[in-house]
């Protein structure tokens, strides 16, 4: 168990925290709304889950749908009888989200969706650079516009748009 302690703490030690040269091989196209947000958005989540945090873990448990247990230091005590260090995503999964390495990388995110989406940022995502706050403008930003109930209504308008157009083009 030291063993793997000291490889981690070894890891950690040499790795900067601001250093993204490992991912800055993964090249996005420009978001360009809902037409590419899918494929953007899976490139984006690689390149984040290729970065490596604060904490020494990869950055994508701040991208994870998983339900948190703990979301704040005064939530209830959470044991679990065994934990499966063998389970590839127990560090996305059961990371929690407080404290100075969760702010430190959520920071580091806001700075890599702000370096990805500096030609054409959305305005509403813009409400979070006061606090660098990157997990607040993916979650209750980014997400909601292109995968929420708005979202679905503008794909259906859209499709209907384009049905209409193609109709008048058939007559």
């Amino acid at each position: 168990m030291q063993e793997n302690h000291d490889k981690w703490k070894e890891m950690t030690k040499t790795k900067s925290n601001d250093d993204d040269s490992d991912v800055d091989h993964i090249k996005l196209t420009p978001l360009k709304g809902h037409e590419n947000w899918v494929k953007w958005r899976d490139s984006f989540t690689s390149k984040i889950s290729n970065t490596i945090g604060t904490r020494g873990i990869s950055m994508d448990y701040l991208l994870d749908k998983t339900p948190c247990d703990v979301t704040h230091p005064n939530s209830t005590l959470v044991e679990y009888e065994t934990v499966n260090l063998e389970d590839d995503d127990i560090f996305k999964t059961k990371a929690v989200h407080f404290g100075n390495s969760f702010k430190q990388d959520s920071k580091r995110l806001w700075k890599r969706l702000k370096k990805e989406l500096l030609l054409n940022t959305p305005p509403y995502i813009s409400d979070y650079n006061v606090k660098n706050d990157g997990y607040g403008a993916w979650w209750k930003s980014l997400l909601l516009v292109y995968e929420g109930s708005d979202s679905s209504e503008r794909l259906r308008d859209a499709a209907f748009a384009s049905m209409a157009k193609a109709h008048a083009l058939s007559w």
